[in-house]
């Protein structure tokens, strides 16, 4: 789901990186 890899992306940019 290319979805929920975006939302990953914005915790990420957040500081709030999850694999």
């Amino acid at each position: 789901m290319r979805a929920v890899r975006a939302v990953r992306e914005g915790q990420a940019a957040k500081g709030g990186q999850q694999p």
